[in-house]
């Protein structure tokens, strides 16, 4: 009988410390972060060379812009932070204004890591409205990883360029949606 006891006891403590962890995580914050920010680009018209073949040299260009989950809803949970995760990163050229056949041969880093590269003629894919997606899983999770810990990312889109009749200027729409888990214990 009291071999009984100690395990109905024993069993007792085991669900209490069970029930304990279900209400911690009863309290949990889901939240949904949409960060749509826009990193300007201005390229100076190219001029010839004074060589024999009189090829146009390309001029180099970067901008780059911070991608925050701090907002409103999220600032009182940064440090209770449980899991963050990049459901979804997109980019695109946007407001294009300049050279109708210019180029870029350029890309998109976040945080000093390279995602995806373009050689494209800009207006035509802001004409077009062309979204290009980062789907790698290991680089949205190194990038989730840099947002749980320091709550925001650089990213930079950067390269070279060919606008031979005018400069350009555009923008670079960059979309991500993150889901975080907060805890407010």
């Amino acid at each position: 009988m009291k071999n009984m006891l100690n395990y109905i006891l024993i069993l007792i403590v085991v669900f209490s410390f069970q029930s304990c962890d279900n209400a911690e995580d009863l309290l949990d914050q889901d939240f949904t972060v949409n960060i749509d920010e826009k990193i300007p680009v201005h390229v100076d018209q190219t001029a010839a060379e004074k060589t024999l073949n009189a090829a146009f040299a390309p001029r180099e260009f970067q901008g780059s812009v911070d991608l925050s989950i701090d907002t409103e809803n999220t600032h009182e949970y940064l440090n209770k932070i449980k899991s963050v995760e990049v459901k979804s990163l997109t980019y695109k050229f946007i407001e294009f204004n300049g050279d109708p056949t210019g180029s870029v041969d350029a890309a998109l880093y976040i945080n000093n890591q390279l995602l995806e590269s373009n050689d494209v003629i800009v207006k035509t894919e802001s004409d077009k409205g062309t979204i290009f997606t980062v789907s790698n899983p290991d680089e949205l999770t190194k990038i989730a990883n840099s947002l749980k810990s320091g709550h925001k990312v650089t990213a930079r889109y950067q390269g070279t360029a060919i606008c031979n009749q005018n400069e350009m200027n555009f923008r670079i729409q960059v979309m991500m949606r993150v889901m975080i888990v907060a805890n407010p214990l």
